[in-house]
């Protein structure tokens, strides 16, 4: 199963949770959590950045209003944090 195949499973079963941060920004860009989930699940991934501590990937795609949002999520722990989320 490829990573972005197990992003989107998690998403799926509901095991992942967002930060602060990604609380703040979508609250701040009126993105509904049900937008973040339909982004992921249906749009794609756009790179990966990978650093000294972690993996990043970040997934483009469309609110359900069709609105362009990026995510950036990250696996911590076996466990899919979700980082930041903006529109395009």
């Amino acid at each position: 199963m490829s990573k972005f195949s197990e992003i989107q499973q998690r998403i799926i079963n509901q095991e992942y949770y967002l930060s602060n941060h990604a609380e703040t920004e979508r609250i701040e860009d009126n993105v509904e959590i049900e937008d973040i989930e339909n982004a992921i699940l249906k749009g794609k991934l756009i790179e990966k950045q990978v650093d000294a501590k972690s993996s990043k990937y970040l997934i483009q795609g469309a609110t359900l209003d069709n609105r362009v949002i990026t995510v950036v999520c990250t696996m911590l722990n076996k466990e899919l944090r979700i980082i930041t989320v903006f529109e395009e």
